[in-house]
């Protein structure tokens, strides 16, 4: 259990919570809790999920460049479109409908 009296989770030294908005969806980001419970290469992913498969593919063919494609694009047992990659930043990124 983490605790704002440790000296490691102080305020200043994380980010409680961050916003932005991309393709008209607010996105939240927080780093509190750090590695807690989990391994230092443990893999962060952005999932953004679209209403329909045209915006998908088209938000998809404006990233895609440089990425390296971890799932190829097509539908998954849980979604009728999905794609997983890590742009060239080394982001991952998974766009589902």
């Amino acid at each position: 259990m983490l605790s704002l009296k440790d000296p490691e989770q102080e305020p200043e030294t994380f980010v409680i919570h961050a916003e932005m908005h991309i393709l008209g969806q607010r996105v939240m980001l927080s780093d509190y809790g750090g590695t807690a419970g989990y391994p230092a290469e443990s893999v962060q992913e952005l999932v953004a999920i679209f209403e329909h498969e045209a915006a998908l593919k088209q938000a998809y063919d404006s990233i895609k460049t440089g990425s390296t494609t971890i799932t190829t694009l097509g539908p998954v047992s849980y979604s009728p479109c999905m794609v997983q990659f890590a742009d060239p930043f080394g982001v991952r990124w998974c766009f589902m409908v």
